[in-house]
């Protein structure tokens, strides 16, 4: 049997043990050391055997139970410590007086700005100059912009988004900073009424 379907399988005893598996490199590290203490609770060899003693033995099933109680509280010690450090680095960028961290959400929305200005007098300049040069081409010139403009628009699609994110974020970070609490949103809203109150 291979060692994570062992390890797996006295999940049945412990079922914390199962969460601890996924798509981790160190899978198979802490199925070794899962399947380590069952065999030197039972005093066998093979990880097969030990599995089977262990489950035809209501009292060895106590006492692997047991046995893993430290080996869990260091992984959630170690769980902690990790995301204490994440934490701390999260608080670190967030207190961080970087102009380029503080600016680029007003950036954005300057440079957008920008570019939709430059871009709308391109259009009303093109457009008044055929007008008053070559008025029997304005036809032509709509349908040369539409074609034009068509496959940008999923870009300002896109950016225009980002931007509305951006100003909604800042909205709720000035909000947290000032104390209040930001408005659930509408997916939350009818989530929380879905679930009839409860949030989760």
């Amino acid at each position: 049997m291979p060692i994570l379907t062992t390890a797996l399988a006295l999940a049945e005893f412990v079922p914390a043990i199962a969460g601890w598996f996924g798509d981790d490199d160190d899978d198979e590290t802490t199925a070794e050391q899962v399947v380590s203490v069952a065999k030197k609770l039972t005093g066998l060899d093979s990880p097969d055997d030990a599995i089977a003693k262990i489950k035809s033995d209501p009292t060895l099933q106590i006492e692997f139970q047991r046995a893993m109680n430290p080996v869990i509280i260091a992984r959630l010690e170690n769980q902690t410590k990790q995301l204490t450090e994440i934490n701390t680095t999260i608080r670190a960028e967030l207190d961080s007086n970087d102009k380029f961290k503080s600016y680029w959400r007003p950036g954005f929305g300057w440079s957008l700005l920008i570019t939709w200005t430059l871009l709308m007098l391109a259009i009303i300049f093109v457009l008044c100059w055929v007008v008053v040069t070559n008025p029997a081409d304005i036809g032509k010139v709509f349908t040369g912009l539409s074609n034009a403009l068509g496959p940008i628009s999923m870009m300002w699609g896109v950016a225009l988004t980002i931007l509305g994110v951006n100003i909604s974020k800042r909205s709720q970070d000035k909000m947290v900073l000032n104390n209040v609490t930001p408005p659930q949103g509408l997916l939350k809203t009818l989530t929380t009424r879905f679930l009839g109150g409860k949030s989760g």
